[in-house]
């Protein structure tokens, strides 16, 4: 073989894996060779260390070449690594500046090199993917194949970056999805999910321990509560036995998992607590915070007590210094609270700062996040919501993310986790932000934009961009209030994407196709048109639904054309879409019924007028809250579940001095549902109709439902609804028209509000059901 041959058959970068490596360590080998063989295709080999030649250009992960000493990781983030060269240099990136020495062989005409060595294995891995995307211009710009996007133009063989590269956040998790290509795409852009943040206080509890202690059960709801489920009542927080089993709890897990940083004793996911005198004294009298009881000095106590025991207690002395607590500070708990925390304990602040298109509700925000940050502790974290789908419209807020990323970094927020279930191409840049600033946050925001925009969409950026700008200025300019997760189930999201703006978009996306200049590109913007097109048949149906449903009597021929809607609507929810609590109100909540007359032959099995008292005096309003569930009320046996807010009002006209409407008049009600069961024929037609007027904005929902109950209380056709549109009513018949099947010998009806906004009230009046005549044999 010829020199020239040779050199052309000999590799231009060797990939140089470290002795003995560990599975982070051979994984980033991998990573790294076979992302740079895509960009020099035959230039890359990797071997093992004692392969390594003697000549060429190598890049060493995990080890540094022989004789090189590092010194300076001590301290460094696990997920931190350090950029290793031959030459002397000061480190300059990443957000955290760490002096760092190497120890170097006298420089004669030694080969060029550098090496990528983690805090960790970990570490190392993370300090490849950097690599690739900081020097090689690698990107990961969503999950999938379609996703990993290449430098057009080929970089040096070996960079010149040294330096010592830690995380602004210390934990960076986005997103509920699990498996591939989800995880992966989130270890390439540097994320991770150190600590144990959800709720967890149940998985804690035993159930037969818990069982054989009723001092640890609280009362509520009516009962001893004898089980701590993930959404049921919360266990009683005051009780020291209890107190102390958590902690021998938590002392065992660590005991058996020593590597484990910390444990969550997340509450459970209810607002129901323990109802008597112990709870009772340290909550009452009630403080409010976003217009919720302040149950923060209770839960945080608790927390707070199991922190004295594991880290303070001289039976343990300091095995646990290195060990986290994480709360959540969530709903009920989300101020901070009136006594001292163990700085051990981290609390995760839950808010969603989608809402900081309002004014008022950043202010609020903010100043909390400050307060947090004034408590003493090690670290705080956030519970963010980057929810794309339930929504079926875009909820694209880019600047917001940047902007409260770089507010909680700036108050000592080193934790971030943001739930949701990404909507496939439009969530794909704001993920992607949000990961890139997770990782450092000093970057620029609109820089960063401007790199995924071009870089996912090439020649057809321009269109794309616009597109997305469209979806966040919607965001932008709704009217406030913002509130906890707005619109999650609410159909009236589609206020935001009326049909008009939604064509507007739809002629973006059709000239960004129009200019792609390759399958892939045109592949990138289908992703995104496929997920647009959930929002524009559902922005149609909203429009129909909602003039019908202002109505007090519906036409033959609007409720035909109504029925013609229902397909379009159906044939878009499928997969993740079947999340989406907004869309299946959409899909079945059915106006058409109203003026309409029971069945022939009827009797009235229900008839509800209000005259006898359902609600204690006639009035409920928070400083009288009587608990989340009232049970046996009226004469029909109501059972009323209402959610404790200072705005909360209920009051009813008969037998009330306090009435203002007729009927039963509910305020500020963030959940209320009043049912009962009654037993029907099989066989026969059932027709429900309550009376109902009002005011209705925002997020507000209101509706009537007919469900069906088979002999073991299994419950079908729930969606049997009639709700109000937004605006202002006079009396409307909510009507409800279903079939009780031979194998349905029992319904629920149900009259339920939810989310209601400042200033919104319902009266509902004379409830009843007919039902028809029996099947003939």
């Amino acid at each position: 073989m010829s020199a020239t041959e040779a050199a052309q058959a000999s590799p231009s970068l060797v990939i140089v894996e470290a002795s003995a490596p560990e599975e982070w360590e051979s994984d980033a080998a991998a990573l790294m060779a076979d992302t740079l063989e895509k960009i020099y295709p035959g230039k890359i080999e990797r071997v093992s260390r004692d392969e390594a030649p003697d000549g060429g250009l190598k890049i060493y992960l995990g080890q540094p070449p022989e004789g090189i000493e590092t010194c300076g990781l001590e301290g460094v983030d696990p997920d931190g690594f350090a950029l290793i060269g031959p030459r002397i240099w000061q480190p300059r990136v990443g957000p955290r500046r760490t002096p760092f020495r190497v120890a170097r062989r006298p420089r004669m005409h030694e080969p060029e090199w550098i090496a990528v060595v983690g805090a960790s294995p970990l570490g190392t891995y993370y300090g490849s993917a950097w690599l690739l995307r900081e020097h090689y211009g690698v990107q990961w710009l969503f999950p999938g194949e379609d996703g990993l996007d290449l430098p057009t133009v080929e970089p040096p063989l070996l960079p010149r970056d040294r330096g010592v590269i830690e995380p602004s956040f210390i934990h960076r998790r986005l997103g509920h999805d699990h498996g591939e290509p989800y995880k992966s795409w989130r270890l390439l852009n540097g994320l991770n999910n150190r600590f144990q943040i959800n709720h967890n206080l149940h998985k804690l509890t035993e159930p037969e321990v818990f069982a054989a202690h009723p001092e640890w059960q609280s009362y509520a709801r009516g009962k001893k509560q004898t089980r701590v489920t993930s959404t049921g009542v919360q266990p009683n927080l005051v009780s020291t036995g209890y107190r102390e089993y958590i902690a021998d709890r938590v002392r065992a897990h660590w005991e058996g998992h020593p590597d484990d940083p910390g444990v969550s004793l997340g509450i459970t996911d209810s607002v129901s607590f323990d109802e008597t005198e112990q709870t009772r004294v340290v909550v009452e009298p009630f403080t409010y915070f976003r217009n919720r009881p302040n149950y923060s000095d209770l839960v945080f106590g608790f927390t707070n007590a199991v922190a004295v025991r594991l880290f303070e207690d001289e039976e343990f002395g300091d095995r646990f210094a290195d060990k986290s607590l994480s709360q959540l500070a969530y709903y009920y708990a989300e101020e901070v609270p009136d006594i001292e925390l163990h700085p051990q304990i981290i609390p995760w602040l839950t808010s969603d700062r989608a809402q900081w298109f309002d004014p008022n509700y950043r202010s609020e925000d903010e100043a909390l996040i400050r307060r947090w940050s004034r408590m003493g502790l090690n670290m705080i974290g956030t519970w963010d919501y980057y929810e794309g789908i339930p929504f079926f419209i875009p909820r694209y807020y880019p600047t917001l993310i940047a902007e409260s990323i770089k507010y909680l970094h700036a108050h000592d927020g080193r934790g971030f986790f943001a739930e949701g279930i990404a909507n496939p191409g439009i969530d794909d840049p704001k993920y992607w932000l949000a990961a890139q600033l997770l990782w450092d946050v000093d970057q620029d925001p609109e820089r960063l934009q401007e790199e995924f925009f071009q870089r996912c969409y090439k020649a057809s950026a321009v269109p794309m961009r616009r597109f997305f700008d469209l979806c966040e200025q919607a965001w932008m300019d709704q009217p406030p209030p913002g509130s906890w997760i707005k619109y999650f189930t609410s159909p009236s999201q589609a206020e935001l994407f009326p049909p008009e703006l939604c064509k507007r978009m739809r002629a973006c996306l059709d000239e960004a196709m129009s200019m792609a200049e390759s399958d892939l590109v045109r592949r990138r913007i289908e992703r995104v048109s496929a997920s647009f097109r959930v929002a524009e048949v559902a922005s149609e149906r909203y429009e129909q639904w909602k003039t019908l449903a202002a109505q007090a009597h519906v036409s033959p021929g609007e409720k035909a054309a109504f029925e013609k809607g229902f397909e379009p609507l159906n044939a878009v929810i499928k997969d993740k879409w079947k999340r989406s609590m907004g869309l299946y109100f959409l899909l079945y909540s059915d106006p058409t019924d109203r003026g309409a007359a029971p069945p022939e032959g009827a009797t009235k099995i229900l008839d509800e007028d209000f005259e006898s008292l359902m609600v204690p005096d006639g009035r409920i309003v928070a400083s009288t809250y009587p608990g989340y569930t009232l049970e046996n009320q009226g004469e029909r046996k109501w059972m009323l579940n209402m959610r404790h807010t200072q705005d909360l009002r209920i009051e009813q006209a008969s037998g009330s001095a306090y009435a203002t409407g007729e009927g039963l008049r509910i305020e500020g009600g963030s959940y209320y549902r009043m049912l009962t069961e009654l037993e029907v024929t099989p066989g026969t037609d059932l027709y429900l109709r309550a009376w109902v007027r009002g005011r209705v904005s925002g997020e507000t929902q209101v509706f009537l439902q007919l469900a069906l109950l088979d002999a073991d209380g299994k419950m079908y056709n729930a969606w049997n609804i009639d709700a109000l549109s937004l605006g202002e009513h006079d009396w409307l018949p909510l009507t409800v028209k279903a079939h009780a099947g031979q194998n349905i010998p029992r319904v629920q009806v149900g009259f339920i509000i939810m989310n209601q906004a400042p200033g919104d009230w319902i009266d509902v009046d004379d409830i009843v059901l007919y039902q028809g005549l029996p099947e003939p044999n």
